[in-house]
């Protein structure tokens, strides 16, 4: 294996552990933060939201209502497909929280 191959799969190891985390600890800035700038969350019957800003809106209303209606999970009919333009990078933890 290439030293290229290596840098990569860690760099992707550490972006889903940061978004992980961060939705674990409902740090929503900060999961939106390992979107690309110009990325897009995907979700079955909503038009795709793009950019970091919409992300962590569209999160912050989901998880606002779960106080509301505690006996549903909202989270339970996403499905997730994210992407970014071949030149973007998710973007770095800005956050003085700590993560894995």
């Amino acid at each position: 294996m290439k030293m290229w191959q290596l840098v990569a799969r860690e760099q992707i190891r550490d972006t889903l552990a940061r978004y992980n985390w961060s939705g674990d600890a409902g740090a929503l800035d900060d999961l939106a933060e390992t979107f690309c700038s110009d990325g897009a969350l995907e979700i079955r019957g909503l038009e795709p939201l793009r950019g970091r800003s919409a992300i962590a809106a569209f999160l912050r209303g989901i998880t606002g209502k779960i106080g509301v209606a505690v006996d549903v999970n909202p989270l339970s009919d996403i499905t997730l497909r994210t992407y970014c333009s071949p030149n973007s990078r998710p973007g770095r933890r800005k956050s003085s929280r700590t993560s894995p």
